[in-house]
């Protein structure tokens, strides 16, 4: 197989009409094989068919839930693609009632203050997401202050954090 492709190479580039770009053989006119070529089996991606949306799950501080999302099939929890969404429920951050805000399940707050001798610390917000060949399992942040997420202000583009009593949460799945 390297001899072929060696040949083909040497073949190919002596001609005005063939170079390597990028490590990809690129033939400009006529490919007159004499013999058989033979390549490697691909293998071909899964195709996500499958969607689970939630309904509008509650958000909060510290608190958990459970989400049996009904996907088929499911052999490998690590080939689910997890979204996650914040509704909005009364206007808030330059949000109306209805905005769909797509949000990171993890955020690191980087904060300057008293609670650490050195001045500087980190605090984890949103949710840690375990999946399995049948449900999605949350764990909302139980941050210090109070909030799980912090998003950009739609009228400032300035961050804040929002207030869990006026946003729902949408999970969504695809296998």
């Amino acid at each position: 197989m390297k001899k072929i492709a060696f040949l083909l190479a040497v073949l190919f580039l002596f001609r005005a009409n063939a170079y390597a770009a990028n490590g990809d053989l690129v033939v400009n006119g006529n490919l007159t094989v004499g013999g058989t070529i033979s390549a490697p089996t691909l293998s071909v991606p899964q195709v996500m068919t499958q969607v689970y949306r939630s309904l509008e799950q509650p958000i909060t501080v510290g608190g958990s839930l459970q989400l049996a999302h009904g996907l088929t099939g499911v052999t490998d929890p690590a080939l689910i693609q997890i979204s996650v969404y914040i509704i909005c429920k009364t206007a808030e951050l330059g949000y109306l009632v209805g905005d769909i805000v797509a949000v990171p399940y993890y955020q690191t707050d980087l904060s300057y203050g008293d609670v650490v001798a050195y001045g500087w610390y980190t605090r984890a917000k949103g949710a840690s997401i375990v999946l399995t060949s049948s449900t999605i399992n949350i764990k909302y942040s139980g941050s210090t202050g109070g909030y799980v997420w912090a998003i950009i202000n739609k009228s400032t583009g300035l961050a804040g954090n929002i207030d869990e009593n006026k946003w729902k949460a949408i999970f969504v799945a695809r296998y």
